[in-house]
């Protein structure tokens, strides 16, 4: 379980155990006001099948302008 951020959103396009995939499924749960993440679904580039990660698998991709 890991508390969610404002990047953890579907269609996102992040790095799941370092490959490119994007999100498109997240199991969240609100406790005392606060959002929490279970599992982050994902299709990974150049696949077809959807796994399931950890929410510690799955980081940002940042841009810099």
């Amino acid at each position: 379980m890991r508390e969610k951020e404002s990047w953890m959103q579907i269609n996102a396009i992040v790095n799941a155990g370092g490959k490119l995939a994007r999100i498109v499924k997240m199991e969240e749960n609100t406790i005392n006001d606060i959002d929490y993440v279970y599992y982050i679904t994902v299709i990974l580039t150049g696949e077809t099948q959807k796994k399931t990660y950890h929410p510690n698998d799955i980081h940002e991709i940042k841009t810099w302008k």
